[in-house]
């Protein structure tokens, strides 16, 4: 899925682990995307993947525990999720909700279900990101 798409390209899924990273993806998205929505708040290139999941159980139940993709810690304690009481992990036919998305229309987050096929957000790995300069 887009976890592949992204190291295809040598990138990874982006980690935003601070209200400073999330307004950095809002600027990227308006960037590249526009900053024209969709009107269907739900319509899913309103929302953009990225790269934070909820720690799923040994039963595949959500814990309620949220870290990145690489299975770092989520380090920004409040992330700002959507006025619906989210996260709410709805239970459907074809799983959990338990894979983020940014949306482009209020910068909130929201769980979601893995099958949508929305846009990903996706960085050069830390590693390859320094600033030092030789």
């Amino acid at each position: 899925s887009s976890g592949i798409n992204a190291e295809y390209g040598g990138l990874t899924m982006a980690k935003i682990n601070s209200e400073q990273d999330n307004n950095e993806l809002d600027m990227a998205a308006k960037l590249m995307m526009g900053e024209q929505t969709e009107h269907r708040r739900f319509n899913d290139s309103n929302w953009i993947w990225i790269g934070t999941r909820e720690v799923m159980d040994e039963n595949g139940i959500g814990t309620g525990v949220w870290e990145h993709h690489d299975g770092t810690p989520l380090l920004w304690e409040t992330p700002g999720w959507d006025f619906k009481r989210q996260p709410d992990n709805w239970v459907r036919k074809r799983g959990e909700q338990q894979a983020v998305a940014f949306s482009r229309i209020n910068k909130k987050w929201d769980d979601s279900f893995l099958h949508k096929k929305r846009p990903f957000a996706c960085m050069c790995p830390e590693e390859a990101c320094s600033t030092n300069i030789y």
